[in-house]
């Protein structure tokens, strides 16, 4: 409801607006016809009180079906088609500033460790396409704000060595933990948590970034425990059991986690971002120190 609001205000207010198609997904007669339909009385009353009513949502979504869409394959392109969509995002973009574009593409210019390595590292899942551009874009948006290099890695790379990959963490300002639907089940994200030294698990910051993700429940434990999540060769060829990984579980839940909202607009993801930086920035203090 929000997203066709703020779809019709932009468009009304004309702002260049650049479609990109996720996977043949776009504006079409289907989507138009059904508007009407698709709130109560009381969404369209709370549409209204914000300025916006269906007229304005039909009209717009009408002007948009005849704008020219960019096709984005999220699911089987290669990384040079997705670099080439970006271009062309950014090609029909307009009003955008030096200093945004800047920001974009000095990336790799941001500070690390003495020893080569980023301060902070970042565990998510990317092999799914929408967790893995979630992570990407905490990524952007934390490096942005802290002036700072992070890491992204997913556990099913890493688990295959995991004795380097516990060196890296050894040395980490912080490591962010994306917690996503059936994060806690896959064996590698378990065999990597388990991997994290003890003198490091003060520093893990768990991120929600999913709603459907399930906090564990005295269930998960008990079935952790009996080997109902995981078989525990699987673990021992990672040189953990069950019980490592419910001490490292354990420790990952003991502080709060942070929030970040997939589908959130601007401002929410930039305040969510802000409270994220907000508990790395004592860490980084700390540890320059």
């Amino acid at each position: 409801m929000w997203c066709a609001a703020e779809i019709a205000c932009a468009w009304h207010a004309g702002t260049n607006i650049v479609l990109v198609s996720c996977d043949g997904n776009r504006v079409d007669e289907e989507l138009i016809a059904v508007i009407e339909c698709l709130w109560n009385e009381e969404q369209e009353a709370t549409l209204l009180g914000a300025g916006v009513t269906i007229e304005m949502i039909e009209s717009s979504y009408c002007a948009l079906r005849d704008h020219e869409h960019i096709e984005l394959d999220r699911r089987g392109a290669a990384e040079r088609l997705h670099q080439r969509v970006v271009q062309q995002v950014i090609e029909n973009s307009r009003g955008l500033t030096r200093r945004q574009f800047a920001s974009r593409l000095t990336i790799s210019g941001r500070r690390r460790s003495a020893d080569g390595l980023a301060p902070f590292m970042m565990l998510s899942d990317l092999r799914t396409p929408e967790v893995g551009s979630c992570a990407r874009v905490i990524m952007y948006l934390l490096r942005n704000r802290l002036q700072e290099d992070i890491c992204l890695y997913d556990p099913y790379d890493v688990a295959n060595d995991l004795h380097n990959f516990r060196q890296e963490m050894a040395v980490a300002v912080a490591i962010l933990v994306l917690l996503t639907q059936g994060m806690l089940q896959d064996v590698c994200f378990a065999g990597t948590m388990a991997a994290c030294p003890f003198m490091c698990r003060d520093f893990l910051v768990p991120i929600r970034a999913d709603e459907f993700f399930v906090y564990p429940d005295p269930g998960f434990w008990e079935n952790l425990a009996e080997g109902k999540v995981f078989e525990g060769q699987t673990l021992a060829e990672m040189e953990t059991d069950f019980d490592g990984v419910r001490a490292a579980y354990a420790k990952l839940f003991n502080v709060l986690a942070l929030k970040f909202s997939q589908h959130g607009s601007e401002h929410i993801q930039n305040t969510e971002i802000a409270m994220i930086g907000a508990r790395l920035q004592p860490m980084l203090l700390g540890k320059n120190s």
